[in-house]
């Protein structure tokens, strides 16, 4: 039997799109600092909005661009994931899996609403409101360049890495 294609209604809403500025130019992460995205030095700057931490396929994605994270930063990309969870847990996050990666609060999902990425979604049989695993590739002036969606957890590393290949090589 074939599979049916989820509804659209499960689907980000993308609110924010390729050439658009992106709307915020400050995170605050982990430690309470707050990251001046202005002020980043790399080429490419990747943030990653994922449901919450230390859940299974959260841990997938985020080891995943751990253990890329050399390669990544060769290619001048600074990787900050994106999620509700407080600093507390971001540092429970970062300790438990050894993230060299910042992790930003996206407190009651403000951001993630801002940019289409909170609404409905079925997991399961089960519908609610939550993030949709996505990434967004700006470049060093804060201008979206690429969207990913879906990102898949195991390779995530490689769908940045395709990106932005293709980024540079037009």
């Amino acid at each position: 039997m074939e599979k049916k294609a989820e509804p659209k209604v499960y689907l980000p809403k993308f609110k924010f799109h390729p050439g658009d500025r992106f709307p915020q130019t400050q995170l605050k992460l982990q430690d309470d600092e707050w990251a001046d995205l202005t002020k980043l030095e790399a080429q490419w700057l990747v943030l990653f909005f994922y449901p919450q931490d230390l859940s299974p396929t959260c841990s997938k994605q985020a080891c995943n661009l751990q253990q890329a994270y050399a390669k990544l930063k060769k290619k001048q990309i600074t990787i900050i994931g994106i999620s509700p969870d407080d600093a507390s847990k971001h540092q429970r996050f970062i300790a438990k899996y050894h993230l060299n990666f910042s992790l930003a609060i996206d407190q009651d999902a403000q951001l993630a609403r801002q940019l289409g990425v909170f609404s409905l979604k079925k997991f399961m049989g089960r519908v609610y409101d939550g993030i949709h695993r996505s990434s967004f590739i700006l470049d060093h002036e804060l201008i979206i360049r690429h969207i990913i969606y879906p990102v898949e957890s195991g390779r995530h590393d490689e769908q940045i890495l395709e990106a932005i290949k293709i980024l540079e090589n037009r």
